[in-house]
């Protein structure tokens, strides 16, 4: 096959070889932003903040608990009895991130009777631009050591749990070597939990590793009953006082986290770019994508982390 057979088999089958890219539109990055977050059932449960130009306050207010007072007539209450709101501020702040793939010439010449072969390939990294976002929300380290094998990916943004150890408020169960979920771990974190998130349990997660998950399961299934065979035997949510314990891909086994998925945040900045560029020489078609992202949570005192 030559080179004109070749152009016009890959067009048929909607393959294009013309060089595209650049800014895309407020509609198109939308789209995009849309796309990618629709990919993970964990991303489109949080908070997603888009068309940040640079940065964008997470305001959030609050009020303390015993307001009412006993009043005495024509006497104001004295200052010091009153209590003001409780206000905080925390932040998103987009930055950059590429996603640099090709597609070789010799698999497309193998693949061009499917039809769309390019779309489909296009959504196989579209699923994994949304891999990388959720495990960068969980995992990123703006201070990794440089000689980590995954400097390049960690360093771009600090994760919840980043943000968290720098919060002077934050609520953290020092796991240590415990592997008790059921009777240690899980009871302290939900101890730690202020009371007014616990009336409604259904709106709480822990989130876990996998292996955390299949190792609470077996707690629960020790129990020698019905219930605890269930876990075991049944695709079944576990849970803790009626709070759904949820496996989430990416976090890292020892790591666990009990606060409400919209506390969660991911922001993304206003500009998005895709490049499209055929290189004949390499036989290859390479595409790049850029956008920028951050991470962080709303309320300090609903997210509770064990580790």
């Amino acid at each position: 096959m030559n080179n004109q057979e070749l152009l016009g088999q890959l067009q048929k089958a909607g393959i294009t070889t013309t060089n595209t890219g650049g800014l895309l539109g407020a509609q198109q990055a939308n789209h995009f932003i849309n796309t990618t977050v629709s990919q993970s059932s964990f991303l489109k449960q949080m908070r997603v903040e888009t068309g940040i130009d640079t940065t964008r306050d997470l305001d959030f207010v609050g009020v303390g608990n015993r307001l009412l007072h006993a009043p005495v007539e024509d006497t104001a209450p004295d200052d010091n009895k009153l209590k003001s709101i409780n206000t905080g501020r925390r932040s998103l702040t987009p930055v950059e991130v590429m996603l640099p793939y090709n597609i070789s010439i010799k698999y497309l010449e193998e693949n061009i009777e499917r039809e769309n072969v390019e779309s489909t390939i296009n959504s196989l990294f579209a699923k994994q631009f949304s891999n990388d976002l959720l495990d960068l929300a969980l995992n990123g380290n703006t201070k990794v050591d440089a000689d980590n094998p995954d400097y390049g990916f960690l360093k771009i943004t600090d994760s919840f749990i980043n943000h968290l150890l720098s919060d002077p408020n934050h609520l953290i169960v020092e796991k240590g070597d415990s592997s008790d979920w059921k009777d240690q771990l899980f009871p302290q974190m939900y101890k730690m939990l202020p009371n007014k998130y616990k009336s409604n349990p259904g709106q709480l997660s822990f989130l876990v590793s996998f292996d955390d998950e299949d190792q609470y399961r077996l707690q629960l299934a020790n129990r020698e009953s019905q219930l605890g065979d269930v876990y075991l035997t049944e695709n079944v949510r576990a849970m803790y006082k009626g709070i759904p314990v949820e496996p989430v891909p990416y976090l890292q086994p020892g790591t666990a986290m009990l606060t409400n998925k919209k506390n969660l945040a991911a922001g993304f900045g206003r500009d998005v770019t895709v490049y499209k560029m055929a290189n004949p020489r390499a036989r290859r078609i390479e595409y790049t994508i850029t956008a920028k992202v951050d991470f962080n949570y709303v309320l300090t005192d609903l997210l509770v982390v064990c580790m």
